[in-house]
């Protein structure tokens, strides 16, 4: 697994919020591509991004909180009656590697940096969330070619 350590910023997000087990969160990205799509926020500097706030491992699935989020500019407000948010990915240290394949597996990175590259790193992990951004789309890609890059909060 190769990781470099990356000081990020904080980027500023439109977010759909997501209760429950992360695998539910596919229906939160498909309703914010619906509703910025119509309205022209989308485009080729745009990132979506998946934002997880607790360790599934610990948390009982129903506490699990998550987003659905694309980059935005200063200038977006929300739209509350959409149930779109704004808000902002915190800047900090991150454990950066990337994953390929299905979604599904994701889970076994995630594993091997918290119980293999974290222990022997030196480091610490950070109370932000996890993020993933996603480099391609499910829409075209077949799963075994997904690429997920997995930002893992550290001190």
């Amino acid at each position: 697994m190769n990781v470099d350590i990356r000081t990020l910023d904080s980027i500023r997000v439109a977010a759909i919020e997501h209760e429950g087990c992360y695998t539910g969160i596919a229906p939160c990205f498909e309703r914010i591509f619906g509703w910025a799509g119509p309205k022209g926020l989308i485009g080729p500097s745009t990132q979506c991004y998946g934002v997880f706030h607790h360790d599934p491992k610990t948390t009982p699935a129903e506490e699990l909180r998550s987003a659905a989020c694309l980059s935005v500019g200063p200038e977006f407000a929300g739209d509350p009656e959409a149930g779109i948010v704004v808000t902002e990915i915190p800047a900090g240290d991150y454990a950066v590697t990337m994953f390929k394949g299905p979604y599904g597996d994701l889970e076994s990175a995630y594993t091997a940096l918290a119980e293999e590259w974290l222990p022997q790193s030196g480091r610490q992990p950070d109370a932000r969330p996890c993020v993933e951004v996603y480099h391609n789309s499910p829409q075209d890609t077949a799963p075994e070619e997904l690429l997920t890059e997995i930002h893992f909060p550290i001190q």
